[in-house]
């Protein structure tokens, strides 16, 4: 690129929008506004060229490449499944995250002191007088005050607006936010009355946690062969020695881990389309490897601290990365687990990692997130600028991103906390700084199309086609409590990986992250909760 240039640029393809994608887009448009000579693209590509076809069972999928014809019939497979939305025209998370880039009114500098919001005219052949504008303050997710102003701004232009009646944003333990729209005064074709055609949320003051609260209660330890025992008011919580993995908690009388299947390092996905464009699954294999190394804990101690409680130690070993996992679970008398986690990579050589976090299964009989965080849909670390922090809730079971061809879906990122309820109890996840996690009823395994992206070739390693209807939901809750997952990219799905801010390399290095798990009663306030532990 010649900034000098006066020859305008229009980039033919210049974001891959195949599978799970468009990842880095807004960094796109940051460099396409700071330069006049560039115009802006073409996404690759409007529509996924699916058509539905129906399997033995009965099922509807979207058929492509590799569904037609004899075996060894010449295709490219997925490759035609690269949309913006569904076949059914349907949108997907990126198509709300385009048009989030895409938006011509921009809502810049927020002046708390002053109350003002510099607005920006982003069209050119538009004055801003036909929109109705309003904002919103947020603390804690909560709508604190709403207000409109009005802006009438030739295009290309930019004013600072006064914001009248501004509530106080000055308590420690809230998180403030201020948010922005300008919505259309009339109908227009394709567009009704009071629709959003500009967004914007900007940060006015992170809260600061609140100080937890010692816990007097007794922890009282039983030693049973392979297991050691901790129980106190309520509560019980159930270690093996050998893999060091928590294989019971229960909290009165509910039992919160599904089969054994506690907290154990994770550091693999589902592989995207773009993923398998540069052949993740071999640079990248030996952390899968990692993923599905049987747990064996390298060493386990118990420490007995102050007030009471009780401090597990664990460590493992993952030679084939060279690494090193150290877990502490610090035990209160009411239930409470404060997990504290150090991963350690040694060798220079070691690749880049698709995840560091912790997974483990629950009982299908919790039904309901709850989270304070990004959302309300999917988002990824290079993929969302269309994702508000705000309190949401949803349904497990309608968590499922149905891409046309199986693969990593529905993360989310920059949570403080998040909770998941069952019939009689709830259990709290709160986050040290910030975490990012993935719950399903899907099981990671259910999304992973193995070593080779179907491509319709009919390869002997690879002889079956995959199809949203493959994956299905199994008896448990699938929960990866996540310090990072790396980007879903989408610059092209041959070769690009993600951008290198919005990978995980660790070669070497070390991080740390902690989150405490909270078991409360099915009806408990959350943010109470998370003060007074």
């Amino acid at each position: 690129l010649n900034p000098k240039s006066h020859r305008p640029l229009i980039l033919c393809e210049y974001a891959h929008a195949m599978g799970n994608s468009l990842g880095n887009f807004q960094d796109y448009w940051d460099i396409i506004e700071k330069y006049d000579l560039l115009q802006g693209g073409c996404i690759w590509d409007w529509v996924d060229q699916g058509l539905e076809k129906t399997n033995e069972k009965s099922e509807k999928f979207w058929a492509y490449g590799g569904d037609y014809g004899d075996t060894g019939t010449p295709s490219d497979g997925d490759f035609c499944i690269n949309g913006i939305v569904y076949p059914d025209r349907k949108i997907k998370p990126q198509t709300i995250e385009m048009g989030k880039v895409y938006q011509n009114i921009k809502f810049k500098n927020f002046d708390r002191t002053k109350g003002t919001i510099d607005v920006q005219n982003e069209f050119f052949f538009t004055d801003l007088d036909k929109y109705d504008f309003a904002y919103a303050v947020k603390g804690n997710g909560k709508v604190l005050k709403t207000g409109k102003f009005t802006v009438s701004l030739r295009p290309r232009q930019k004013c600072t607006v006064a914001l009248n009646g501004l509530p106080n944003m000055d308590k420690e333990t809230v998180d403030y936010q201020i948010e922005f729209e300008a919505r259309q005064k009339k109908a227009e074709p394709f567009l009704p009355q009071g629709y959003v055609v500009a967004r914007e949320q900007i940060s006015v003051k992170p809260a600061v946690k609140p100080v937890a609260k010692p816990n007097q209660g007794v922890v009282s330890q039983t030693d049973n062969g392979d297991e050691t025992i901790f129980s106190g008011k309520n509560f019980s919580v159930t270690f093996d020695k050998n893999s060091g993995l928590i294989t019971s908690y229960r909290y009165k009388g509910t039992e919160y881990i599904l089969d054994g299947f506690g907290l154990r390092p994770a550091f693999w996905r589902a592989p995207l389309d773009n993923d398998y464009g540069y052949n993740s699954p071999k640079l990248l294999g030996k952390w899968k490897e990692a993923s599905q190394q049987p747990p064996v804990a390298r060493s386990f101690s118990v420490d007995k601290k102050e007030n009471d409680n009780v401090r597990v130690v664990c460590r493992y070993l993952y030679p084939q990365t060279r690494s090193e996992w150290e877990i502490s679970y610090t035990i209160f008398g009411n239930g409470v687990i404060k997990v504290d986690n150090t991963f350690e990579v040694s060798d220079p050589q070691t690749p880049m990692i698709p995840r560091v976090g912790l997974r483990m299964q629950l009982p299908d009989s919790f039904t309901r997130l709850e989270y304070y965080g990004r959302g309300p849909w999917e988002n990824y670390i290079d993929r969302r600028t269309s994702c508000f922090i705000g309190r949401y809730e949803a349904n497990i079971a309608d968590l499922y991103e149905p891409y046309v061809r199986p693969q990593e879906n529905n993360h989310r990122t920059d949570v403080s906390w998040f909770a998941l309820t069952g019939k009689k109890n709830a259990l709290l996840i709160v986050a040290d700084s910030l975490l990012e996690f993935n719950v399903s009823n899907y099981p990671l395994e259910s999304f992973d199309s193995g070593d080779h992206r179907d491509d319709g070739r009919q390869r002997p390693e690879n002889p079956q086609q995959r199809h949203n209807c493959d994956p299905k939901p199994a008896e448990l809750v699938d929960l990866f409590i996540d310090y990072r997952m790396m980007g879903v990219g989408g610059d092209h799905s041959w070769g690009a990986q993600p951008h290198e801010e919005y990978q995980i390399n660790l070669a070497p290095g070390k991080i740390s992250y902690g989150f405490s798990l909270i078991p409360l009663d099915k009806n408990a306030n959350f943010e109470k909760a998370i003060k007074q532990y």
